[in-house]
């Protein structure tokens, strides 16, 4: 029953095609379109898989910006995570979990756009958008600096104030990896990612966040 099964559905697979695996690609084009972004080239990045779709699209002046378009089923894995830390009595130090995928991919911009107007983000928003048979595309500009392990030990106290910026306006970012911290030109540290931040933190994500930074920066330098 599992060999005809899987036939049976290849067959129908190789005939007719993988709905699921059509990437409304014209959607996120008109939604950068309406941003002033007009695409003129697209470039895989990184295919779909634990992660969104991540595509380069450059515009006819040169701009250049990262496209990440998430599927409808492409949640699942931060949903068991975010189950299992709710499972060993951690939720108090994670954001709420977003049960929509869209609305977590929102909830990523708005809190970009929050950190960029402290000026301690490395990506501006750009758009976000629903698209077709589920997808949703979240755009940002290309992330600013250098990571963190190229800039030298030397950048580590700017980490912590840009740190503290966000803890003063009681913003916890959440996932303070290495590969979500970068430094510009000026020396100033940068943060990425906010998919698990929060605006309006507890005492507890606050201080999530010091452990997290502190085991990046040892372990680091």
């Amino acid at each position: 029953g599992l060999a005809v099964g899987w036939f049976v559905g290849a067959l129908i697979v190789l005939v007719v095609g993988t709905p699921a695996l059509e990437v409304p690609l014209d959607g996120a084009v008109r939604a950068l379109s309406q941003r002033g972004f007009v695409v003129d080239a697209l470039r895989v990045v990184r295919p779909a898989g634990h992660g969104p779709l991540e595509l380069s699209a450059t515009d006819r002046v040169g701009r250049t910006a990262v496209v990440e378009l998430y599927g409808p089923n492409q949640r699942s894995g931060g949903a068991l995570r975010q189950f299992w830390r709710w499972l060993v009595l951690r939720d108090s130090e994670t954001a709420p979990l977003q049960t929509s995928m869209h609305r977590a991919v929102e909830h990523r911009a708005l809190m970009t756009i929050a950190a960029g107007d402290l000026d301690v983000a490395n990506t501006t928003t750009l758009t976000v958008a629903g698209l077709d048979r589920g997808w949703t595309t979240f755009a940002h500009t290309l992330p600013r600096g250098i990571p963190l392990d190229e800039a030298g030990d030397g950048s580590v106290p700017k980490v912590w104030e840009s740190l503290a910026v966000l803890q003063r306006h009681q913003i916890s970012h959440g996932d303070l990896r290495v590969s979500e911290i970068t430094v510009d030109d000026t020396g100033a540290a940068l943060f990425g990612g906010f998919g698990n931040s929060e605006y309006g933190a507890s005492e507890e994500q606050l201080q999530s966040d010091i452990a997290q930074l502190l085991l990046t920066t040892t372990a680091t330098f």
